[in-house]
């Protein structure tokens, strides 16, 4: 018999997101494992915001903690 599940990897454990039908506990089955491509990244909204901001300190990336909660420079 086949069946394919959906399933999500968590803590070292594959576990079905739904229950499966007609397979009694502690069955031992053989897996076979197909990762699905995640989405890409062109349509996130988030994308449309880069690049909008001009100028702002030199160091922001590396200072932001000094800029956003006013710690020392680092």
């Amino acid at each position: 018999m086949t069946k394919t599940i959906k399933v999500v990897y968590e803590h070292g454990i594959l576990r079905p997101l739904e229950p499966i039908e007609g397979l009694p506990e502690q069955q031992p089955l053989t897996v076979t494992v197909e990762v699905e491509e995640p989405e890409p990244l062109e349509d996130d909204p988030i994308l449309s915001v880069i690049g909008i901001c001009h100028g702002g300190p030199p160091d922001g990336a590396t200072q932001h903690d000094h800029y956003i909660y006013g710690s020392p420079k680092r």
